[in-house]
């Protein structure tokens, strides 16, 4: 039987109360004739794998379950071995042999280990107040046109992106963040929006090289660019491919949205960048010919990361790099430097999309407030 696995870092998921099988046979007459080949004595037996519903229907046999009295356990065949299972209506937890697990230790396996973000619990305030955020922020969407209500009428070119919360601890700003997946498949057989994009040519230049490059430079500096694909204006003829549904709350209508702007996450997302950019630099390069080849060769997609031999010539750098990108209404931010006072930066208004990571730390797998790892 073919199942997909999730690799917790743990030596044991959970653990449990030893049931004592033959203590349980003897009680139960109805259990009597059945085999049971764990006879374990330890007082904690460890959980190593935990099943779906779905899975455990999969692994089922057609064999009868040998079931007793009105509340008793009953036995059930499997592919693997027999089951011994609580009935579910015991009003002592004690007794219950497949479902028993520890609730504290369960809620920190889904949060952190298992799902990669943080479920929350009844009436916490700080969770509540980060949904009332992201409602603003969708709303705020709207407004700046990123977003816009898509047309009842429906053509042969729709796909509707399938997404999710996201709980990050970590952000400054808004720690639930929604999570567009152009990758996911309504079943095997079907292809996710991403495999029917063309991707394009790869233009950027590679991560290595630039990185090699930077390090050269006794005095370096990094910044990303801000919101760097929604800068980006998708055709209108296009857009009916960025479905997604949305609803404001349990008391309102859904509603079908759809981008305007390039997504996150899309292939080819950083094709589009990096065309946009080039042509761009193309247009500067009457103007600062030098360090418009120098920016060149110091970005990666969204990420730039330079330097230079002293302070004078990154600051220079700094300045003209911001004046071209902000030019095209790309602006450079999180500025990070071996040197304090590169680092400094005018004060601007926080906004609700800061705390994004660029393209090039997200491959890196480079945590929110460690941007210095590249530098």
């Amino acid at each position: 039987m073919d199942a997909k696995l999730t690799k917790v870092d743990k030596n044991e998921l959970l653990s449990i109360e030893n049931p004592q099988y033959e203590h349980v046979k003897a009680k139960y007459p109805h259990l009597a004739q059945v085999n049971l080949t764990d006879n374990n004595k330890k007082d904690q037996l460890p959980i190593h794998v935990i099943s779906s519903v779905g899975d455990y229907a999969r692994i089922k046999t057609n064999r009868p379950p040998v079931v007793g009295e009105a509340g008793e356990p009953v036995a059930e065949y499997t592919k693997q071995r027999r089951f011994i299972m609580s009935p579910g209506n015991e009003i002592d937890r004690q007794t219950m042999f497949l479902t028993q697990t520890s609730h504290v230790d369960y809620e920190e396996l889904c949060r952190l280990d298992v799902l990669g973000l943080k479920d929350s619990t009844e009436h916490d305030q700080d969770i509540v107040h980060a949904e009332f955020k992201d409602q603003l922020v969708k709303d705020a969407q709207l407004q700046e046109g990123i977003v816009e209500e898509a047309h009842t009428t429906v053509t042969d070119k729709e796909f509707y992106i399938p997404h999710k919360g996201m709980v990050k601890e970590s952000s400054e700003t808004t720690k639930l963040q929604v999570v567009y997946d152009a990758s996911a498949k309504e079943d095997p057989s079907s292809p996710s929006l991403n495999e029917c994009l063309y991707p394009g040519t790869p233009l950027q230049n590679k991560l290595w090289d630039v990185l090699i490059q930077q390090r050269a430079f006794p005095v370096m500096v990094s910044s990303d660019i801000c919101q760097a694909f929604l800068q980006i204006r998708i055709k209108a003829a296009e857009r009916d491919a960025l479905r997604f549904h949305w609803c404001r709350d349990d008391l309102s209508p859904l509603k079908t949205l759809r981008f305007t702007r390039v997504l996150f996450g899309l292939v080819p997302s950083p094709y589009l960048l990096h065309g946009v950019i080039e042509t761009h630099l193309d247009i500067w390069s009457k103007t600062y010919l030098e360090e418009v080849e120098h920016l060149r060769r110091s970005m990666y997609v969204d990420d730039l990361l330079s330097g230079g031999l002293t302070v004078d010539q990154p600051t220079r750098r700094k300045e003209i790099s911001r004046e071209i990108l902000q030019d095209a209404t790309f602006e450079l931010h999180k500025w990070s430097s071996n040197v304090p006072q590169l680092e400094v930066d005018e004060v601007h208004q926080v906004s609700e999309f800061s705390d994004e990571q660029s393209y090039a730390k997200t491959q890196l797998m480079v945590k929110p407030k460690e941007s210095k790892v590249l530098v």
